[in-house]
C-alpha cells in the first residue's frame, strides 16, 4: 500500500536532506526546511520510521486519487480536443493576435 506521509527530523544526525538521497523509492511531493511531504511504499515508510525520523501519515495514495478521480473533478480539466476547440475559437475570434498552422 503507497502512503502519503510528512516526515520530520528534530536530530542533526538524520538530516532531511541526507533522506533524499537514499534510494528508498520516494515520491517527493515538498520539501522544507523543516519537513518533507511524500509518497512512499508502506514498507519505505516504516524503514524511515526506523531510522528514527517522524513520520505521520496524511492519506493513503489510493484514497487521496480517488478524492479527485470522480467526473466532476476532471471535468475541470481541458481534454486534448476541448483544448483544440478554445485555440481555434481564439484564432478565429482574434485573428489580429493568434492563427492556427
Amino acid at each position: 500500500m503507497e502512503l502519503i506521509v510528512e516526515v520530520k527530523s528534530d536530530s542533526t544526525q538524520r538530516s532531511l536532506a541526507r533522506l533524499l538521497e537514499m534510494p528508498l523509492g520516494l515520491d517527493v511531493w515538498e520539501t522544507k526546511a523543516d519537513r518533507i511531504v511524500l509518497r512512499a511504499e508502506e514498507a519505505a515508510v516504516d524503514r524511515i520510521a526506523k531510522m528514527g525520523y517522524q513520520v505521520r501519515q496524511i492519506i493513503q495514495a489510493e484514497t487521496h486519487v480517488a478524492m479527485f478521480a470522480e467526473a466532476s473533478a476532471l471535468s475541470a480539466f481541458h481534454s486534448a480536443a476541448s483544448l483544440a476547440d478554445d485555440m481555434r475559437n481564439l484564432a478565429e475570434s482574434h485573428p489580429e493576435i493568434a492563427e492556427l498552422k
